[in-house]
């Protein structure tokens, strides 16, 4: 990413139930990737004025210099790879040549949370809507042009750059559907499997063990699988669609994005425990889950809080996809982020060995691991309800089955 310094843009927030965005701060990088921020003083002194970030950057000091690598709510704000990889086609730029500035600024009315970027207090609230779920063919044929390299009809560019704010790597895009925006999940030219209905049958699994999910719909494109997620970060108001403020579990943790090693289960706990101790129950629910269908991509970009009305709780659970294995190959498995004494290592006694930290006795804990297993033991039925064929099925037999069947 491009180091040298920035002109200043203005943060602008949009306040709880409104649809106008209010400046809020003065911002700029710096020469060594660092990002100043200052509040506005009239922003600053309104009693009902929001934080942009409350756990980097609250209103009881005006100015805040935030190291590269940790830019908080800002950065989960910005969009991800393919969000990048997107904007980038979009202004003709290679994507190692596009700054974060210009990452911020490019004007989108879907990004995550409650945040927006621009050059002048002047500039209007964007004015180009998500694309509607009736475009869906076309945004399926331009993203795999995409990632395919092709030719791309700038006017389908366009339709799906308005919609592809949010993160992570694989093709999406925010849609209108039901009047009301979801996040339509496509398939990729890399996949070995339907990524759709294996997600979709891995989150109603993981709501049958007490996990909160996103409603979800499936939805077939001309024989193309699409999964569709409503947006969790976006609420009805008497005024229309309103945001919600979002921070990931990285920001809760004011953890740097580049320092991979401080990632960690116990430390977003713990932080939880500040902030919203009731959700980390359902919090260790997770980190159970993930271990028991084997994902593996459970980074914290990957576990997510809805900022409302000032209150900070754990947002619905999303990204949750396992992980294939071949019987007999990683028979000791490692996620993202440590979970217990024993690291990363996927096993139960790593997840019973720091329970307190999720304010669970012990005995408490068992009973939650036992019951989770107990539920993903019936894998299959969720995987044959979600249309996965035999053959897909088959390849997540390890990661829910030969593992775990003989402990209970």
């Amino acid at each position: 990413m491009p180091t040298t310094p920035e002109k200043p843009f203005y943060i602008f927030l949009y306040p709880q139930a409104k649809q106008q965005a209010i400046p809020a701060a003065l911002a700029h990088f710096t020469k060594d990737g660092s990002l100043y921020v200052g509040y506005g003083n009239k922003y600053r002194n309104k009693n009902e004025s929001l934080p942009i970030d409350p756990i980097l950057l609250p209103l009881n000091q005006k100015e805040y210099i935030l190291s590269e690598g940790c830019y908080g709510a800002i950065r989960d704000a910005s969009p991800d790879y393919w969000g990048r990889t997107v904007i980038a086609k979009m202004i003709n730029k290679d994507i190692n040549e596009v700054t974060e500035a210009d990452f911020l600024l490019y004007k989108n009315c879907e990004r995550s949370g409650n945040l927006d970027f621009r050059e002048n207090l002047q500039d209007c609230e964007p004015n180009i809507e998500p694309p509607l779920s009736e475009y869906l063919d076309i945004l399926l044929d331009t993203a795999k042009h995409i990632e395919k390299g092709l030719y791309i009809d700038q006017r389908h560019l366009m339709l799906l750059a308005q919609g592809s704010s949010l993160g992570g790597s694989r093709p999406k895009c925010t849609v209108i559907y039901e009047n009301f925006p979801w996040l339509a999940k496509f398939p990729s030219v890399r996949d070995k499997y339907c990524n759709a209905k294996v997600e979709m049958a891995t989150m109603t699994l993981a709501q049958q063990c007490g996990i909160t999910i996103p409603e979800m719909r499936f939805m077939d494109i001309n024989g193309i699988d699409v999964l569709l997620l409503k947006r969790f970060d976006r609420k009805i108001s008497e005024s229309g669609i309103s945001r919600l403020g979002y921070m990931s579990a990285l920001s809760l943790c004011k953890t740097n994005e580049h320092d991979v090693f401080a990632y960690s289960y116990e430390k977003i706990a713990e932080e939880m425990s500040k902030y919203c101790p009731e959700d980390r129950i359902e919090f260790f629910k997770r980190m159970v889950f993930n271990v028991f269908c084997r994902n593996t991509d459970d980074h914290p970009r990957n576990h997510g809080f809805i900022i409302e009305n000032g209150n900070i709780s754990l947002s619905p659970a999303f990204d949750i996809v396992p992980t294939p294995s071949v019987e007999g190959i990683n028979t000791y498995v490692t996620h993202a982020m440590n979970i217990g004494e024993f690291g990363r290592l996927g096993t139960i006694e790593n997840l019973l060995s720091h329970t307190f930290h999720f304010g669970l006795t012990k005995y408490k804990a068992k009973e939650i691991v036992r019951s989770i297993l107990e539920k993903c033991l019936s894998w299959r039925e969720y995987f044959e309800n979600a249309g996965v064929t035999e053959i897909e099925t088959e390849m997540f037999k390890n990661s829910f089955e030969t593992r775990w069947k003989n402990v209970l």
